[in-house]
């Protein structure tokens, strides 16, 4: 099973079909995880939102959403539509305990916090496995810093796609995506800049 996974698309409407494209067409994914900030700093928040929705995407809502659920710019049902998304989702995917966030996932089963993300730099693999023990789940799917991780511990891995936008902020955009691969559970991270060729896109190193 391949999922693709997504994050701080930031209402970036190209990228965003180019990347639903590539997963279809390229990837040939079976499902496609949003990591919250779907919308913010792009021009384009309802059409982004309209496509979120229309194509199935399994999404959660980050920082930037709570700014859009009364946004005369967005349709009434596309308002709805981001009051329904939780901060946190869980599933079962390709056999996988799935946990999806934006954020920083809550300890002890207390809401996550989506302004606070999980850096490489400041956690250790223990940390990374106890969390994941924790949220009872094989695979941790996170974003907000805008950079890409993928790291396997004991228990599972934690993955982190990047962002998916061009625009820049106080955290510059990696300009990426990801496929995370079951159940060998690998991960690969693709630049959204780069062309597709030969039928494939090429991995973009961690």
């Amino acid at each position: 099973m391949k999922l693709g996974v997504l994050s701080d698309v930031h209402a970036d409407i190209e990228r965003l079909h180019e990347v639903l494209r590539r997963f279809e067409q390229v990837h040939h994914v079976d499902a496609v995880l949003a990591a919250g900030d779907l919308v913010g700093r792009g021009e384009n928040p309802d059409e982004t939102l309209s496509l979120i929705r229309e194509r199935g995407v399994i999404a959660v809502r980050g920082n930037h959403e709570r700014m859009f659920e009364e946004d005369a710019r967005i349709s009434a049902q596309n308002r709805e539509f981001i009051k329904t998304l939780s901060y946190d989702w869980r599933g079962a995917l390709g056999g996988f305990r799935v946990f999806l966030t934006h954020g920083k996932p809550g300890s002890h089963g207390a809401p996550g916090n989506p302004r606070w993300g999980i850096w490489r730099d400041h956690v250790s693999n223990t940390y990374l496995d106890m969390m994941l023990c924790e949220l009872d789940a094989d695979i941790l799917i996170t974003g907000h810093t805008h950079k890409t991780l993928f790291q396997r511990v004991p228990h599972g891995c934690v993955v982190n796609p990047g962002s998916l936008c061009r625009f820049y902020a106080p955290r510059e955009t990696s300009e990426t995506y990801g496929v995370l691969t079951l159940p060998e559970m690998t991960f690969e991270v693709y630049d959204i800049t780069l062309p597709v060729s030969n039928g494939a896109s090429t991995p973009r190193p961690r």
